[in-house]
This record gives structure tokens, C-alpha cells and sequence, in this order.
């Protein structure tokens, strides 16, 4: 700011300053502003502050400071058109008036009459000029002159006495020369007031302002010739309380209190609660400085007072201390049940946090006024989760934090990425850090426990291995006993299955049973190590197998399990139940002394060979070539019959093989006998009855050559002949009779093969009648009534008599019914029963292929000789 005027009203020098100015005295200071620009004027301390609109400050420094007799600085300011406002105030300064004055010519003029030499003839020489100012103090009154003036007044009065200022400060009585003028001045030589000593010598002066502040003061009397008394002092009562401290500041670390007051005055720190924590006295320059008994750095509330000598208290000034102090950490924390609410105590308005163990806030309060505070977390807290809480003051000082543990009814969940070694000897997994491990097998069974690692892996070691596809069940368990749902876990498979027990063949060789492990696979082998049979174990760990072939020759058989992985078990051996009985034994021969009798049979048989009338002949065992030798005793001579069997480890007896001790006929040559005759094959096809030579040996072959029964022929010419095998529809078997000559007489049965009908009209099959398998045909049709036709034509063999044909649909047999030789079946009838010559040709039926009508008959025809 430029353009600041100050005229010095003791020296009357004019100066100019820019920006802020400094008073040596009262003065006249001129602003270069109106007051329409001024946002605020106040006084602190004795300086004139000035802030304008634009944000400038002036500062006027010791305006307020008052001169002689109480001469005040003025304040005068320059409007933009260079008129004047003079600034009016009062003391104590509450802000100014605005007169407007034509220039500081008006100023000398309101000052003049103020004293004897008042002081404008002092500030106003620059504005008037000295030469002037002096002739208006030197001039007027003439010459006079004769000695007989009056003496001069040189003598001063008596000081004042008994000076007493009144309580309210406002007047100040006393005792003194009548007549002479009383002047009180303050302890700066202000004149604060004037008066005259009564004719009674009192005298009452009035104070402006008012002395209730202890203030010392000083009273002189000066009579009319000007002549002063000695000063008599006098100190005001003290009535006036301090004004408040000023400039209060509370140092960083606490340890000071510093602030402006009255000087002399004591200095008095108090708490939020009214504890004094610190006192002092104000210097004189008007600082203090107070150590509080213990450090404020927690931004407590401080009030200062001042005190002065008399007791008067200002009126407290407030400061708040700087806040680096945390708050004391919250204490009684606890977590709710149902885990929706942290509480504890803690700084009253203190901010509240509470974080999870991963150092997320989960929730936020305040403390209240009672200190106390509850906060909702984000999520229920029902896990037994550590939580951290903590305080956070207005300053943000946070304090230590303080760990609570949530109340734990929430169970972990079921254990992931379950795995079993390969060798059996760990469980792995993750789950809840902390929590227990238990792996069980299928019954339920505890097998192994653990605990989960800080990096929710585990990994648990059960009292076995577990190597065979055990189904096991994993859970885990918290430190609050909370159990998690189980997850299953299958054991890799690399254990066989233990072998197979309690082995049994049943009584006809079809069924194996036995006992293992369930789910495999039961697997059966004969000696040669062809499988006869598979089956499952079933959950009772039972089995049965049946077998492709009956096992009823006591035959070893192996069993081995297998499992779902491929593991099998070692074999467990079995014999087969031997009901089979060994065939009947071959090739017999009888050495020439009669005695030493061979043939082959069944391994490790016994042999017996008795004679026609079943006395025992000798015995003898089959070697493991499968040859034999008997000493038979007596030796047998020719003509003799003997029948030979063999009789296995399990006492099964094979049929009867005969033999006849051969000797010549006539001239040594063998007699041929007639060829058996009545040839007839039971129904069950187990039996061959017919006619021979009495005393012959009939041996019976199958159509491969192998001798399939032997017997003798009766005395009365028959004979019958047990198979160990029934015969099916359409075997052919020979017969021979060798008489004890050696002569062999040979026939055959044979059964005719079946027919069978397919498609329409001509389905045609061969049918062999004879040994040599001529071709013949057969035809079947249906005609237009729906009625079966069937033809055959063939030789038959001397041997074949009945002839019957049959039909099987369905698994139901028709009657059987066969034509007379050359008869012929009409259409109206069925083909008849008929008896065939030998020799004769059959044709049975003769019906024309039926066209466009007839259906094809589906079913086997068969055509057999009786």
C-alpha cells in the first residue's frame, strides 16, 4: 500500500510510508482509501489492523498508544476523489465513526484550547509555517513598564494528600491548596483527569477511563501563578479482571503451555475435568509459559486463566493440545452368538475398525459417549476366526490392536482333492487350516487322523495301507468340535484278491461253488488249463460257477479271482466229485499158456476179470501208460467167457468188457455165425437187445469204430447190451458175435436222419437208409386243407423192419404214423402206420406239389426203422 501520510502531532514533521507504518508518537495517520473499501478494522494490542476488500492489510503500528494528557493518534482517510473522512473512535476501541473534514486545517482548529501551548502550534508548523506559529504564541499585549508591579507567585503548593480512588474506579478524591487545578495522570504521563481544589481543600476529580485495575497514578497541584506541587501517587483499587490469555499454543511433545497476559498476572491450566495441571506468571513483556504436570499430546481441551495480584480471574481462554497419542487399545471385546456383532470399550469418539486375519475391514463404529461401542460386521463371524480391533482417535492415531476369536458353529467344509498313494501309505487333501483329519474305511472304522497344514494341505498315514480299491471316507473337525460333511475317497487297487475258499464240486459236475472276495471275478480251469467256467462273487462273498462241461471224473480243477483292477488272486485246486465210471476196458488178450491177460483202460484203475459164473479171475492195476496185465488163475482154456471191468479211486465201476478164449473149429477154421438178428434200441437209448448165436460175444461199436458195450448171448439165443451213453435219433451202431471159434458175424441199426422242412415246396434233405449214404430225397409240403404231406423213398437194409415217421413242432411230438409199402396216402388222410418188407421200396404219400395255396411246415420229420 502506498501513499500513507503520517503527520507527528509533537514534531509536526510529515512523512509518507507504503505498506505497514510504525508510530513514534501520537500522530495523524491519512490512508489512501474510503471506508467502502475496508472488509475489517481492529485493535490488537496497541496496533491498528486494517483489512481492505481486496485481501491487503495495513497495519498501523502503536496507534492506540496515547500521548501527553491522553492525546489519541487520528485516523483520516482519502476518498478516490481526494475528499476527506476523519476516523472517530472511543476507548476502549469498539470501531470507528466516519466525519467528513474539508482538510487537516480542520484538525488544528478542533485541537485548539486544549492546553496553554496546545499541539497543533507544535504539528501544524508544517501546514501553517513556523514564522506564523511563533508570532501567534509571541504576540499581543503592549508595553507598560513602572516598577511597582506585584511580586512574582514562586512558591508551589503542598503535594496532595489523602488521595483515594473510588471502588468503581471512576473518580479520585483528595486534600490540597483551595484554588489550585488538580491534574491526574496514569503511569504512561497520560492527563485521564482534571479539577479544582474546593475552598474547603477537597477536591474530586473525575477518571476517563475509569482506574479499576490497580493502576498507579499520579496527582500534582498547580496554583494560578503555574507553580506545580510534587506528584503524590496513589494506586487504584483493583477491580478489573484480566483480559483472557491470548496466543495460547500447546507445544508438540506436550510439555508446554505458552501464551500473552497481563503482566504479573498468575497463569492457571486446567483439564476437560477442572483438574489444574499447570501454573505462572506472565512475564512482563506479556508471554508466560506453563509445564503441564504430565505431557497434553492427546488433544485434550486445556482453559487458561490469568489471576491478577488482587485476585480478579480473566475469563479462560481455550486450547486444544495436539493429538500424538494413540488411544489405549479397546478392551472387553467379545463376539455375539450368531456372530453379527463385535463390542468392547474403548476413547470415547474414538473410530472402531475390525479386521479379519487377512487384514480386511469387516466392519467400522464409533465408541459413544459411555465408552462403549458395537459393530456389525460384513459376514456372521461364526467360524472361530481371529479378528483384530482396534481405535483410531480424531487426530488418526490408531491404538494397539486387540484380538478377539469368534465364537466357532460353523463346521468346516467337506475336505477336497482327496488322493491315495500308490503304495497304500498316505491320504492327502486340503481342507481348513487347523482342523483335524480323520480318514475311516467302509464299517466305519477309524484308519488314520491328522491336521490340516497353515497352507490347508494334509496329509494322513493309515494304520494299513490301503492298496486294495478300499472306499474310505475323509472328514475334518474344528478346533469348536464342528464336523464337516465327508467326501469319499476310492484306495487305488494293486492287491489280488485273497484265493478262494471253501471249494466244492456238486454232486453232477455242473456247478462249482466257493467263497471270496465280492465283486470278482471267479474264474475256472481244468488241468490243461482250458476255462470251463466264470462267475461273479456276490456281495455275501459267496459264488457259484457252473461249468461248460459236468466234472464227475474227479477231475483237479483250479479257481482263481480277479478284481475290478485286473489283480488276480493265486489258484486254489479242487477235485471234481468222481461219479463217472471209466470206460469199459480194450484190446484184451490172453497170452497162449492161458494165464497172463493185458488190455488197456483208465490210468490207475483196478482191474477185475471174473469168469461167466462171476468168480474173480485176478485183479490188476492200470499203469500211467494206460496198459494192464492180470495173472488170472486158473488159466483159461478156450471156450471160456470172461468179463472185465475197472473200478476208479472213487469206486465207480466201468461196464463189463467180454472176452471169449477163442479155440478152432473144424479143421481149425473159425465157423462164421449168423449176424445178430431182432436188433431194437430201448427209447432212452441206452439199451441193445437182440438174437445170436448162444455163447457168442457181442461187441458194440458207434459209428467212429469204438466199442461202446459187450456181452455174451444167452443160452436162449438173446442178448442185451447196456450203453454207458444213450444213443441219439439217428446213430448207427455195429454189432458183431464172434463165437469161440473166432467166427464173426456182423449187423448194424441205424436209425434214419431227420427231414427238415423250410422253405415252400421243395425243402429237400439226404437220408441215408444204407451203409453206402445213397442219396435219397424227402420233400414236405402242406396241401390246400392244411393237411401234412410227407415223402420218402429209399432202400431199406434187410435189417430195418417198422418204419415210423414223425413230426416235432414246438417240442410236441405228433403220433407217429408210417404207409404199407406202395400204399398211398390220399389227400383226405394222413400217412397210416405200416409195416415194410425187406428189399421193398416205401413211398409214403404221393401228394402233387400244392400251388399258389399251401404253407410251408416248419419243424423236423424224421423217419426211423424199429
Amino acid at each position: 500500500m502506498n501513499n500513507i501520510k503520517v503527520v507527528d502531532k509533537a514534531t509536526g514533521a510529515v512523512t509518507e510510508a507504503a505498506g505497514s507504518v510504525s508510530l513514534k508518537g501520537t500522530s495523524i495517520v491519512q490512508l489512501p482509501f474510503g471506508p467502502e473499501s475496508i472488509q475489517s478494522s481492529q485493535q490488537i494490542g496497541n496496533d491498528l489492523v486494517v483489512v481492505l476488500k481486496s485481501g491487503e492489510t495495513v497495519t498501523v503500528q502503536n496507534f492506540f498508544v496515547a500521548g501527553a494528557e491522553g492525546a489519541q493518534s487520528q485516523l483520516v482517510l482519502e476518498n478516490a476523489d481526494g475528499s476527506l473522512m476523519l476516523a472517530k473512535y472511543s476507548s476502549p476501541y469498539s470501531g470507528f465513526t466516519y466525519t467528513p473534514i474539508s482538510g487537516l486545517d480542520d484538525l488544528t482548529l478542533a485541537a485548539a484550547g486544549e492546553s496553554s501551548v496546545p499541539d497543533w502550534v507544535v504539528w501544524g508548523l508544517s501546514l501553517l509555517g513556523a514564522a506564523g506559529a511563533i508570532a501567534a504564541v509571541s504576540g499581543g499585549g503592549g508595553g507598560g513598564g513602572g516598577g511597582g508591579d506585584t511580586p512574582a507567585d514562586t512558591t508551589a503548593p503542598s503535594a496532595a494528600t489523602g488521595l483515594e480512588v473510588s471502588k468503581d474506579g471512576t473518580f479520585l478524591t483528595g486534600k490540597g491548596e483551595a484554588g489550585t487545578q488538580v491534574t491526574v495522570k496514569d503511569a504512561a504521563g497520560n492527563v485521564i483527569g482534571k479539577g479544582t481544589v474546593g475552598t474547603d481543600g477537597n477536591f474530586q476529580v473525575n477518571l476517563d477511563p475509569p482506574k479499576t485495575n490497580g493502576e498507579k497514578l499520579e496527582v500534582t497541584l498547580t496554583d494560578g501563578a503555574g507553580n506545580q506541587s510534587p506528584a503524590s501517587e496513589v494506586t487504584a483499587g483493583d477491580t478489573t479482571a484480566p483480559d483472557a490469555p491470548t496466543e495460547l499454543a500447546v507445544s508438540t511433545d506436550g510439555l508446554s503451555v505458552t501464551g500473552k497476559g497481563e503482566p504479573g498476572a498468575s497463569v492457571t491450566v486446567k483439564d476437560s475435568a477442572g483438574n489444574v495441571i499447570g501454573t505462572g506468571t506472565v512475564a512482563a513483556d506479556g508471554t508466560f509459559a506453563v509445564t503441564p504436570n504430565t505431557p497434553q499430546t492427546n488433544g485434550q481441551p486445556l482453559d487458561v486463566t490469568l489471576t491478577d495480584a488482587a485476585g480478579n480471574q480473566s475469563p479462560a481462554t481455550n486450547v486444544v493440545a495436539g493429538d500424538t497419542t494413540a488411544p489405549d487399545a479397546p478392551t472387553e471385546l467379545a463376539v455375539s452368538t450368531d456372530g453379527l456383532s463385535v463390542t468392547g470399550k474403548g476413547e470415547p469418539g474414538a473410530s472402531v475398525t475390525v479386521k479379519d486375519s487377512a487384514g480386511n475391514v469387516i466392519g467400522t463404529g464409533t465408541v459413544a459417549a459411555d465408552g462403549t461401542f458395537a459393530v456389525t460386521p460384513n459376514t456372521p463371524q461364526t467360524n472361530g476366526q481371529p479378528l483384530d480391533v482396534t481405535l483410531a482417535d480424531a487426530a488418526g492415531n490408531q491404538s494397539p490392536a486387540t484380538n478377539v476369536v469368534a465364537g466357532d458353529t460353523t463346521a468346516p467344509d467337506a475336505p477336497t482333492e482327496l488322493a491315495v498313494s500308490t503304495d497304500g501309505l498316505s491320504v492327502t487333501g486340503k481342507g481348513e487350516p487347523g482342523a483335524s483329519v480323520t480318514v475311516k474305511d467302509s464299517a466305519g472304522n477309524v484308519i488314520g487322523s491328522g491336521t490340516v497344514a497353515t497352507d490347508g494341505t494334509f496329509a494322513v498315514i493309515p494304520n494299513t495301507p490301503q492298496t486294495n480299491g478300499q472306499p474310505l471316507n475323509v472328514t475334518q473337525t474344528d478346533a469348536a468340535g464342528n464336523q464337516s460333511p465327508s467326501t469319499p475317497v476310492t484306495a487305488g487297487d494293486t492287491t489280488a484278491p485273497d484265493a478262494p475258499t471253501v471249494l466244492a464240486v456238486n454232486v453232477n459236475g455242473g456247478t462249482l461253488t466257493g467263497k471270496g472276495e465280492p465283486g470278482t471275478t471267479a474264474t475256472v480251469k481244468d488241468a490243461a488249463g482250458n476255462v470251463l467256467g466264470t462267475g461273479t462273487v456276490a456281495a455275501d462273498g459267496t459264488f457259484a460257477v457252473k461249468l461248460g462241461t459236468s466234472q464227475t471224473n474227479g477231475q483237479p480243477l483250479d479257481v482263481t479271482l480277479t478284481d475290478g483292477a485286473g489283480n488276480e488272486s493265486p489258484a486254489t485246486n479242487v477235485l471234481a466229485g468222481d461219479t463217472t465210471a471209466p470206460n469199459a476196458p480194450t484190446e484184451l488178450a490172453l497170452a497162449a499158456d492161458g494165464v497172463s491177460f493185458t488190455g488197456k483202460g483208465e490210468v490207475g484203475s483196478t482191474v477185475h476179470v471174473r469168469d461167466n459164473n462171476g468168480n474173480l479171475l485176478g485183479t490188476g492195476t492200470v499203469g500211467a501208460d494206460g496198459n494192464f496185465a492180470v495173472t488170472l488163475n486158473p488159466a483159461q482154456i478156450a471156450g471160456n467167457q470172461t468179463g472185465t471191468t475197472l473200478t476208479d479211486a472213487a469206486l465207480n465201476q466201468s461196464l463189463a468188457t467180454s472176452f471169449l478164449v477163442l479155440g478152432g473149429g473144424t479143421g481149425g477154421e473159425p465157423v462164421i455165425p449168423q449176424a445178430p438178428t431182432d436188433l431194437e434200441v430201448t427209447q432212452d437209448g441206452l439199451k441193445l437187445t437182440g438174437k445170436g448165436e448162444p455163447q457168442a460175444l457181442v461187441i458194440v461199436k458207434d459209428a467212429a469204430g469204438a466199442v461202446i458195450g459187450t456181452g455174451f448171448v444167452g443160452a436162449d439165443g438173446t442178448f442185451n447190451i447196456t450203453f454207458g451213453t444213450a444213443l441219439s435219433s439217428g446213430d448207427r451202431v455195429d454189432v458183431t458175435l464172434t463165437n469161440a471159434t473166432g467166427g464173426v458175424g456182423q449187423g448194424d441199426i441205424h436209425s434214419i436222419a431227420g427231414a427238415q422242412c423250410g422253405a415252400e415246396g421243395d425243402v429237400e434233405s439226404a437220408v441215408s437208409t444204407d451203409k453206402t449214404g445213397t442219396d435219397h430225397r424227402s420233400r414236405c409240403i402242406f396241401d390246400d386243407d392244411q393237411r401234412l404231406g410227407f415223402s420218402l423213398a429209399g432202400q431199406l437194409q434187410p435189417i430195418l423192419r417198422n418204419l415210423q415217421i414223425s413230426r416235432r413242432l414246438r417240442n410236441n411230438w405228433l403220433p407217429p404214423c408210417a404207409a404199407t409199402q406202395h400204399q398211398k396216402a390220399g389227400r383226405q388222410r394222413l400217412i397210416q402206420r405200416g409195416v415194410c418188407q425187406c428189399g421193398a421200396r416205401l413211398i409214403a404219400g404221393n401228394l402233387r406239389r400244392v400251388q399258389g395255396h399251401g404253407k410251408v411246415a416248419v419243424g423236423t420229420y424224421s423217419a426211423s426203422a424199429q
